[in-house]
């Protein structure tokens, strides 16, 4: 099994899973097997990881959210948070799960991708739960600031 996922993934590269059960290999070693039901799942590339406290990520049925912004979100339970460009999650699943995608995103992605980035940070800072309507609203609250103020005035803050 390790094989096959050698042959998907390297070491140190970012997946996002379910765990599914754990088994207790000897007395010091645990095995915590991992499962990836569908093509939500699985390799993740270019994007933004952020971390938070995880008790700020409000549980939720679903974690895997398409803002409207055009922004895609994965709000992990232990306070990682994926940040991505919709177009490039949805490419990804249909193309069967990760795949490489080397051309650059346009810049009004970017510039949203950085705003929610931003918005979360700020929003972590001051204990509000996350979630898609917590983050949109800071995100439509935002929008009244130009990106490049917003990020200068902001940078020592985070």
């Amino acid at each position: 099994m390790d094989n096959i996922a050698s042959n998907i993934c390297a070491q140190g590269d970012l997946i996002t899973t379910d765990p599914a059960f754990m088994e207790k290999e000897n007395e010091v070693q645990n095995v915590l097997y991992l499962h990836t039901r569908n093509l939500n799942y699985g390799k993740l590339g270019q994007g933004c990881l952020i971390q938070v406290s995880s008790p700020l990520i409000k549980r939720q049925k679903v974690h895997f959210v398409n803002l409207p912004c055009g922004v895609s979100i994965i709000l992990g339970r232990n306070g990682f948070i994926w940040v991505t460009s919709t177009n490039i999650q949805e490419s990804s699943r249909k193309n069967g799960g990760f795949t490489p995608l080397l051309k650059a995103i346009p810049l009004n992605e970017r510039d949203n991708i950085t705003r929610i980035c931003k918005c979360i940070k700020a929003l972590a800072k001051h204990h509000v739960l996350l979630y898609d309507t917590s983050i949109c609203t800071a995100f439509d609250i935002s929008k009244q600031y130009q990106i490049i103020f917003y990020i200068k005035r902001n940078k020592n803050t985070f």
